[in-house]
């Protein structure tokens, strides 16, 4: 399964609404939520598409950092509204204690969970000591973030690999034409994980607003022989030139590589909606090109895990 980790930002869940009905099972995406504007609802429209959500409850990013309280409010209400289809999340950091396990164990007995695995040193069974929910819970390991011998302790198939491979550059004018991406769609199972998962084309990166960018940077991964490659299309307007203008220079180079109509492996939602756009000529602030680039990504891995170029076991 496909496990996308993404935050809760207007764009990053707008991108899950619109692919929801087109998707298959086998995508999952986890929200941690940094804010709670709008969120409920924009969930229930995910969830009435019919894709399965998991929502971090303890958050620790936001401004504010969205009140745990209220997001396990919101999770209760929508598991009692589409029941099978909202996993629960614990982030497990180096702030959390035996306590707080326990505690959100309890909270959901019988419900599916899932626990992210964030710089901690616990062991597997100081963690499952502490789990009686009958449902075994989903494992997820960001890269780098857990030794091997704790990701070890768990059980094949509950395991879950996070790689990100967006390589974030500090300004947009840094970016490369193309830099890597990942191969993890293709490997993660003789790593010894039973699914995978990635930040999409924004990374694991949290900021609640940027200024006025000396260059926009639009991104959009490709397939290419096993591999997935990340195209960075900057803009080369003259110094002052308005975010606007620098975001149709930009948008005018994307348009030049993917074509019109789009080529495969451009030949998605996301990527039609930068083509609408282009056509259209109007301008709708750099959340939207977020959006567009989110669903392309997401399409396209689930089209790599749904043509049998996976082996899922």
């Amino acid at each position: 399964m496909y496990w996308p980790y993404l935050r809760s930002k207007q764009n990053e869940v707008l991108a899950f609404r619109d692919l929801a009905v087109n998707l298959s099972p086998l995508v999952v995406p986890i929200f941690k939520p940094v804010t709670l504007y709008a969120f409920e609802n924009r969930i229930k429209s995910i969830l009435d598409s019919g894709l399965r959500v998991s929502i971090v409850v303890n958050s620790d990013q936001g401004d504010p950092i969205p009140q745990s309280q209220e997001v396990l409010r919101i999770v209760g209400d929508l598991i009692t509204r589409n029941p099978g289809f909202i996993f629960p999340a614990l982030e497990v950091s180096s702030t959390t204690n035996i306590k707080d396990i326990k505690v959100f164990d309890s909270m959901f007995n019988g419900v599916q969970t899932v626990f992210v695995h964030r710089n901690h040193l616990f062991n597997e069974a100081g963690i499952q000591s502490q789990i009686v929910n009958f449902i075994s819970p989903v494992h997820v390991f960001h890269s780098g973030e857990a030794p091997s011998h704790i990701i070890n302790g768990f059980q094949k198939n509950s395991r879950v690999l996070i790689r990100d491979g967006f390589s974030r550059q500090n300004v947009n004018g840094d970016y490369p034409a193309q830099s890597n991406f990942d191969d993890l769609v293709y490997n993660y199972n003789s790593l010894g994980f039973n699914g995978f998962g990635d930040c999409a084309s924004v990374g694991d990166y949290y900021a609640k607003g940027g200024g006025n960018p000396a260059h926009v940077a639009l991104h959009l991964t490709e397939e290419r022989s096993k591999n997935i490659i990340c195209n960075h299309f900057v803009s080369s307007s003259a110094p002052g030139s308005s975010t606007e203008d620098m975001y149709w220079d930009a948008l005018g180079k994307l348009m030049q590589y993917v074509g019109n109509p789009p080529s495969q492996p451009f030949n998605t939602s996301g990527v039609y909606d930068y083509v609408n756009n282009y056509v259209s000529g109007s301008y709708k602030a750099l959340g939207f090109p977020k959006k567009c680039s989110i669903k392309h990504h997401v399409e396209m891995i689930d089209r790599i895990i749904s043509n049998g170029r996976v082996a899922f076991v």
